[in-house]
């Protein structure tokens, strides 16, 4: 059983049951079958539900916010940017699709050579509390827009929000169980883990999980994406002019809006993808030519979905 702590009264505010071994296993079952199908859609319409996303997660807004300030205390304004802000990376991944999973052309002696991006699977994702929906969003926008499935086990002090999160997905008339919340402690993220229809797991956390998950998922051969504690720079693009971050200042990267910038000649503008934000961004060193708050990754970042590259040739 789960209980949710308001941090703001120390209050409790609800309760939730975790889900049983058998609750589980039909979850994990439905997410195989229905990212089979899924992987199986044109990607035009993989794109449109995204975009269909984006409009239910605006249009509960309001709803949202509010759970996540009752579950992890963060202010309203923040909450509702955040909101905000999951949708804006929907929209992007739904334009942008197209061109990172298109088939790249490689030179070779055959008649045709190209290298061709393939859906992994279901993959679980282990999200912390601090960014409730943009966290599980980032990840989930790409993923499914390449065909892949979502399994969530969510910060257990954000439930609803986890729950609100698969509703969501549902909502947005993707296949049933294609994306799908785990209740369960951590200790039993393991056995899922270790499942043969999880294909890869993603988490953001501390060092400490990171290096058990890491472990695990290396001996299990499974690709893996981590992001731990933001001991490294990870978080930060350099610029030529512009060195890494210094240890101190990246520690802080988890634990704030990530922050990013660009060179005047990236393909992106930052009025085409504003991040909506309750404070400004301190100013940047000049040879950074301007600066945008990371809502989405603009078109030079690479595409971030867990695929499977292989190539294919004829002769």
């Amino acid at each position: 059983m789960i209980e949710v702590i308001n941090p703001a009264t120390g209050a409790a505010i609800a309760t939730y049951y975790t889900h049983t071994p058998a609750q589980v296993e039909a979850r994990l079952a439905q997410a195989a079958a229905a990212q089979r199908c899924w992987a199986e859609r044109p990607l035009a319409e993989r794109c449109a539900a995204l975009v269909r996303l984006a409009a239910v997660l605006r249009a509960g807004r309001d709803t949202y916010a509010r759970l996540i300030v009752s579950e992890m205390g963060k202010p309203l304004l923040e909450a509702e940017a955040e909101i905000e802000k999951s949708a804006l990376t929907c929209e992007f991944y739904a334009e942008q699709a197209p061109g990172f999973l298109a088939d790249t052309p490689v030179a070779s002696a055959a008649a045709d050579s190209r290298v061709v991006y393939d859906p992994l699977g279901v993959v679980l994702a282990v999200m912390p509390w601090n960014y409730p929906f943009w966290q599980f969003v980032r990840f989930a926008a790409p993923a499914l827009a390449a065909g892949n499935g979502a399994i969530l086990k969510h910060a257990s002090n954000v439930p609803g929000c986890a729950l609100a999160l698969e509703q969501a997905f549902a909502e947005a008339d993707l296949p049933t169980g294609l994306v799908a919340t785990l209740l369960i402690e951590a200790r039993e993220v393991a056995g899922v883990l270790a499942d043969p229809r999880i294909a890869a797991v993603t988490l953001t956390g501390s060092t400490a999980v990171g290096q058990q998950v890491a472990s695990q998922a290396g001996a299990l051969m499974k690709k893996q994406v981590l992001e731990l504690a933001a001991r490294t720079p990870s978080s930060y693009w350099p610029m030529p002019t512009w060195p890494w971050p210094r240890r101190p200042r990246s520690r802080r990267a988890s634990a704030t809006p990530v922050r990013a910038a660009f060179p005047p000649s990236a393909s992106s503008s930052p009025r085409q993808w504003p991040m909506p934000s309750p404070r400004p961004s301190p100013p940047l060193p000049p040879a950074c030519g301007w600066a945008i708050r990371l809502s989405v990754p603009p078109r030079s970042v690479r595409w971030p979905a867990p695929v499977c590259a292989r190539i294919c040739s004829a002769r």
